[in-house]
């Protein structure tokens, strides 16, 4: 008798133990904004994330983040805000918990190239990019790893958010490969836990031009993460400028700038009534050389750039590119770099060929984030192997419910009230999000 007392005391135990963690769990959410202290003016990209693991997230344009974490010995670890530019702001994850919503001010920490004591006169910018170049190796992991990620797809239309996609996804990575001979790189494989759509308020006109391309693979297989790297960082046809050095995680980074000349020259000889600006920037680890941040700028300054899809039907329209810019971060963990996140802005005009007024105002917002890695014991992950060549969305045949509100798992960012009203003139997005994301 005894003995099954003592069995279902230590069962209720048990019980009451695992219902208390999963309470806990449940509320393991830290969320908050990031702002400029100076300004108040809101921080977007900033990085959200645990001291020393690879655990993080970045804030929205809006400079919102929501941080979801399931470990209860996270309760010991610490919360660390960061963005370039900018001092690091920390706090215990166990403080962190207990306060809703939270409020990090970040204060500006840029010096002048000329005040850092460090020997730059000695160093010019293609010195700087030949030393990352050849640092590649010893910086960035080239054995395989898992990168858990949630995917925005976001367009607006007249300036108004009009089609969301979001995915939930796992990216088996071969490590960063040097030295490769055309056609034997190793491509990175993506695994889809979860898709959503809402419903899609872009005129028809553009559904082609939606369709047709995976967003996700066109970014992360941009041409620096493999055969063509040396070309990108040292292309004898740039012109590289030192221009200052800014702080990161309290280390000094080189900023360099590298103007694609021979870009510029091509579109000017094809648009002769434009100018553009075609530019390149790099963050560079002043000790190791290992590249932080990489910025890619192409926009017309002057005059309209016929782009290459248009003209549309009819010939009274046509495609009119206004520029994209492209930011990709890195953090370190482990002693290697890993993508942080990546976010690319396409933005373009349909415009009447007769009037030149403007038809349709179009801009394309892709976000990658990387909210945890695994590089231990990497094994092929669950879910649905995505096809490269098809958009993401036609690619999922249920939608899932339970698998969003668990947020340990889909790891959100949020969105910002302007993108949620433009998304929800019809209907709440809960119930868009309800129908199969194949018949959007």
């Amino acid at each position: 008798m005894k003995r099954e007392l003592l069995g279902l005391t230590i069962l209720f135990a048990l019980i009451y133990s695992m219902n208390a963690l999963c309470q806990i769990k449940d509320d393991y959410a830290i969320v908050g904004r990031v702002i400029d202290e100076a300004t108040g003016a809101p921080l977007p990209f900033a990085t959200v994330s645990l001291k020393d693991k690879s655990d993080g997230t970045v804030t929205n344009p809006d400079g919102e983040f929501n941080l979801f974490l399931s470990e209860y010995k996270l309760h010991e670890d610490t919360l660390v805000v960061s963005h370039i530019g900018y001092a690091n702001t920390y706090m215990p994850v166990k403080e962190a918990l207990n306060t809703a919503p939270l409020l990090f001010s970040l204060s500006e920490n840029v010096l002048e190239l000329e005040e850092v004591q460090v020997q730059v006169e000695r160093l010019d910018p293609k010195q700087i990019m030949q030393s990352s170049y050849d640092a590649l190796g010893s910086n960035h992991n080239t054995q395989p790893f898992i990168s858990k990620a949630f995917f925005r797809d976001l367009r607006d239309q007249n300036q108004e958010s009009s089609y969301l996609v979001e995915a939930s996804i796992e990216v088996l990575d071969p490590g960063l490969q040097t030295n490769l001979s055309s056609g034997n790189e190793k491509r990175k494989m993506f695994y889809l836990k979860g898709v959503r759509a809402s419903n899609n308020y872009i005129n028809k006109l553009l559904t082609p031009v939606l369709d047709r391309h995976n967003f996700l693979r066109l970014g992360l297989e941009h041409n620096f993460w493999a055969r063509k790297m040396k070309s990108d960082l040292l292309d004898p046809k740039k012109e590289y400028q030192l221009e200052d050095v800014v702080f990161k995680n309290e280390l000094p980074l080189y900023v360099v700038s590298a103007t694609d000349t021979a870009a510029k020259d091509a579109l000017a000889e094809q648009h002769k009534d434009m100018r553009f600006e075609y530019t390149h920037r790099y963050y560079v680890d002043i000790e190791t050389y290992a590249i932080h941040k990489i910025e890619y700028t192409e926009r017309p300054l002057e005059g309209i750039y016929v782009g290459i899809e248009g003209p549309y039907p009819g010939d009274t329209l046509f495609y009119s590119k206004k520029g994209w810019s492209g930011i990709y971060e890195f953090d370190r963990y482990e002693k290697k770099m890993y993508l942080r996140y990546y976010n690319m802005n396409y933005a373009f005009d349909v415009v009447n060929s007769k009037s030149k007024s403007v038809y349709l105002d179009v801009k394309f917002n892709n976000v990658f984030i990387v909210t945890s890695i695994e590089t231990d014991k990497v094994k092929k992950p669950k879910g649905i192997k995505m096809n490269r060549n098809k958009s993401i969305v036609r690619q999922a045949t249920t939608y899932e419910p339970s698998f969003w509100e668990n947020q340990s798992s889909a790891r959100l960012v949020p969105l910002t009230q302007k993108q949620i009203s433009g998304l929800e003139r019809g209907s709440p997005l809960e119930e868009q999000f309800s129908s199969t994301p194949n018949n959007k």
